[in-house]
């Protein structure tokens, strides 16, 4: 296969659909309704754990991109798992450049997974030979309190210890040996068009232990790279409100310390006015905050308290940043110009 062809299946792929975490677990999901449904009959059975395979890869695939896309010390790793590969090109590095193509989706589509011993194989080298370890490990995920985005953790009451989160993996070789007879099965199904390897009480063996490495894959991708991330609409709009209360924090920072600076050598640097000016133009940019955030509430009027939040981070944290860098390119230049001027003289 040719570089331009690999590029080519990537940006292919990607239109069929994003790199979801949780597509894997979908897809078992629909496979399970689809058993319920579905006649009894061992061709069925059989194409069912083709299905059933190709959402376990999919599961494999997806953790490995998104822990080399986040960064070390996943992403340093990557050339232990691509030993030999040639298939870096110009086009691929200007696909990086552009992020049209992540490092994580060209490696995961270069990587054999055919079977069991890739999965692992691959996995452990990401995370250091801990792969059994890890998925032993995986806990179903604990929502914080609403009050946890409010408060620091630090003030808030300390409260009765809580057991721990129910394990999503109880028995990780049963689990890895189930998924391994589901690969001989669809190995048998898929090459050998014999569908009478199946039992249905195999398939939903399969199927459960499917779910369980889908699931706890997942989980421990999401809660390592993303531990502190709301996953409630209530949790995530006051997420965003944080985020938005930052940047408006960040603007403001910049807008006192120009204005500190302006008032400071009101006759050394440009009009004797520029503060007076700063503080008439502040003054404006926080009204068409608040008309930009009330125009966007009537666009998507009625809603709900999270979305009005939502739209309200939204507005203030991309105006802000704006703002803010704005200001702080304002307030280098106004640092530059005392410096030339102490330099070289008025």
């Amino acid at each position: 296969m040719s570089k331009r062809e690999v590029l080519e299946e990537i940006l292919a792929k990607k239109q069929r659909g994003e790199h979801d975490g949780m597509r894997a677990v979908g897809g078992l999901d629909q496979l399970e309704s689809s058993i319920e449904r579905s006649p009894r009959d061992e061709a069925t059975r059989s194409l069912q754990v083709v299905g059933i395979v190709a959402c376990i890869e999919v599961a494999a695939r997806d953790a490995i991109c998104h822990l080399i896309d986040s960064g070390p010390p996943y992403a340093d790793r990557v050339g232990e798992l691509l030993r030999g590969e040639l298939r870096f090109s110009i086009e691929v590095i200007r696909a990086f450049q552009d992020k049209k193509v992540s490092l994580g989706e060209f490696v995961t589509h270069l990587l054999p997974i055919s079977n069991v011993a890739h999965i692992i194989g691959h996995l452990d080298v990401l995370l250091g030979g801990r792969f059994h370890q890890v998925l032993a490990a995986v806990r179903e995920y604990a929502p914080p309190p609403d009050v946890a985005w409010y408060v620091p953790q630090d003030d808030a009451d300390v409260e009765e210890a809580t057991p721990p989160p129910p394990l999503l993996v109880t028995d990780v070789n049963s689990v890895i040996a189930s998924i391994a007879r589901a690969f001989a099965a669809r190995h048998i199904a898929a090459h050998e068009a014999n569908f009478s390897a199946v039992a249905e009480l195999e398939l939903r063996e399969y199927l459960a232990a499917a779910k369980s490495f889908a699931t706890a894959l997942h989980e421990y991708v999401r809660q390592t790279l993303e531990p502190n991330v709301p996953r409630s609409a209530h949790g995530e709009s006051v997420a965003a409100m944080i985020e938005a209360g930052e940047a408006s924090q960040d603007m403001m920072t910049a807008y006192g310390g120009l204005l500190a600076e302006l008032r400071g050598r009101s006759s050394e640097y440009g009009r004797s006015d520029a503060a007076d000016l700063l503080q008439a133009a502040q003054v404006s940019f926080d009204k068409h905050l608040e008309d930009e955030i009330s125009f966007n509430f009537a666009l998507y009027s009625p809603v709900s308290g999270n979305a009005m939040r939502h739209i309200e981070a939204r507005s203030t944290k991309a105006l802000c940043t704006i703002r803010g860098e704005a200001l702080k390119d304002a307030l280098n230049t106004v640092v530059e110009w005392q410096e030339l001027t102490k330099r070289y003289g008025a």
